[in-house]
């Protein structure tokens, strides 16, 4: 074997080692996580009643102080995992559930099905979602999302935040068509049960006509039910219309429908959307 030979071998095992340092070394030293923040709702707790707690955290009771300086409050925001769910993140902030620098977390689907739990810091603001989706990350922790199937194999499109009559909605829209609109965030007034209440539910076509059934709301009755359709703006912005329910002030019967009544005209604007 001539000299250059054996210096095209050496070369040759060179650029191998090198190669295999790159592939094996550098994803460790990968640049910091893409985040963006979950700007989460922020609601103070008063007792276990409150759909705030009842809803995410019933089982935390005994493991709450009620009455200590630290006072009970929930944190919550809806977001689009990688696979296309739409998943709630909710945080617990209260004495004995959280340590001395961490607080519960929990996330779960629309109905409810436990995605993660885990113990992150308890710092609010400095909580966030991975740009892929695959990650919860808190005080720059990351902690994986399990995954239910392929990226964007599940129906929902999309949420978006309407304002309407001063409280904040969520309409979700998906790629079938339907669409559902539920209170968020409620203004002053508003009986606190009704944060979750479907005020509409329906359907869209491809030119954006929507058409479904809307709710009236009356405390100790039940919600009721009439047709009215629309069509979603440029702006997402979304008007429907339809003969609203009349009810009796002394009960819950309802008396007739009539386009003159308040409900009988529901206007949406959209204030951006729901990561």
């Amino acid at each position: 074997m001539n000299f250059q030979s054996i210096v095209g071998r050496i070369r040759t095992a060179l650029i191998f080692v090198a190669l295999h340092i790159i592939t094996t070394v550098l994803p460790s030293q990968a640049g910091p996580l893409l985040t963006e923040k979950l700007a989460y709702s922020e609601v103070t707790v008063q007792n276990p009643q409150d759909p705030e707690f009842s809803s995410f955290w019933k089982d935390e009771l005994n493991d709450v102080d009620w009455v200590g300086p630290r006072g009970v409050k929930v944190y919550r925001r809806w977001f689009f995992n990688a696979d296309g769910r739409r998943l709630l993140v909710t945080m617990l902030s209260a004495g004995v559930a959280c340590g001395i620098r961490e607080c519960p977390v929990r996330i779960q689907t629309e109905l409810g099905q436990r995605v993660l739990e885990t113990m992150a810091c308890d710092q609010p603001d400095l909580h966030e979602i991975s740009i892929d989706r695959l990650s919860f990350v808190a005080c720059g922790v990351p902690h994986a999302i399990p995954q239910a199937g392929p990226r964007d194999s599940f129906e929902t499109r999309d949420v978006r935040n309407y304002s309407h009559n001063g409280s904040i909605l969520r309409a979700s829209f998906y790629k079938s068509g339907a669409v559902r609109i539920e209170y968020d965030e409620l203004r002053k007034g508003l009986p606190p049960e009704l944060r979750g209440a479907v005020l509409f539910q329906g359907g869209m076509d491809k030119r954006g006509t929507v058409v479904g059934t809307a709710y009236t709301f009356k405390s100790g009755c039940s919600p009721a039910p009439y047709a009215v359709q629309g069509r979603l703006g440029r702006k997402g912005e979304l008007t429907l219309l339809g003969d609203a329910p009349i009810r009796d002030g002394r009960t819950c019967d309802v008396l007739g429908f009539a386009p003159g009544s308040p409900n009988a005209r529901l206007t949406f604007v959209d204030i951006g959307w729901d990561d």
